[in-house]
């Protein structure tokens, strides 16, 4: 699967309208459809995503946008669904960190009380190749009559632009931003803490949004990758 690409050597300044900045980094508008497919690290398929923009509303001086998830397995069988939200103001796409959190972590506890802290992840419409992008958090507090059960938190870190590579998937072929990170996260039930560490890399095309994911292990061995498969808008 490991394609190598030599990035080429460019600066990238840009300074949009809140308009523009919905527009750049994904088309969000309503009846928007978009298919992934997820494959292993043997780039066998494990599943796909269909995200569906469901409803795009003003919230005083910002858009937000709902986007309707529904996961499939590699046979076709849906195996979970779920709304995430995302914002749009003068200056960034917010995206809500808790879709961060597993869909089956929210299922285990969903006849819990849950609570949540932390931000949002951002994309800001000004940003140069090379630069770093802010970080982004999320805790959950999960409580039983009272008695905490389980904590889980997740940090987005290390987020750098580095740089420009044409990316070629069933969707087509596009010109893309690569974005690296880190995501950690450690999960608390009783005491007893479960750390996990990923490394990505990410492609958004301009007007297309997310084009392809590659996940890799804390020492860099590959995970797997998700890539479009199909847009309509």
């Amino acid at each position: 699967m490991k394609k190598i690409i030599t990035l080429s050597i460019f600066v990238l300044v840009t300074s949009l309208t809140k308009a523009q900045v919905c527009d750049y980094w994904y088309p969000l508008k309503q009846g928007n459809h978009f298919l992934w497919n997820s494959y292993n690290a043997k780039a066998k398929l494990t599943d796909t995503n269909e995200y569906t923009v469901t409803t795009a509303l003003a919230e005083g001086t910002a858009s937000v946008f709902t986007i309707h998830s529904i996961i499939k397995d590699e046979k076709g069988k849906e195996q979970a669904s779920s709304d995430m939200k995302m914002k749009c103001d003068d200056n960034s796409l917010l995206i809500d960190m808790k879709n961060f959190i597993p869909q089956e972590s929210m299922d285990a506890y969903k006849d819990m009380q849950i609570s949540f802290s932390g931000n949002t992840l951002a994309f800001p419409s000004t940003f140069t190749a090379g630069s770093s992008l802010p970080d982004g958090t999320i805790t959950m507090n999960v409580s039983n009559n009272s008695m905490e059960m389980a904590t889980i938190v997740v940090n987005v870190k290390d987020r750098k632009v580095e740089g420009e590579e044409t990316i070629t998937t069933p969707a087509g072929t596009f010109k893309c931003f690569k974005i690296s990170s880190t995501t950690e996260s450690v999960t608390t039930t009783f005491g007893i803490k479960i750390p996990f560490t990923m490394k990505s890399n990410e492609y958004y095309s301009i007007g297309n949004g997310l084009i392809k994911s590659e996940s890799f292990s804390k020492d860099s061995k590959p995970m797997g990758y998700m890539e479009l498969a199909s847009v309509t808008k």
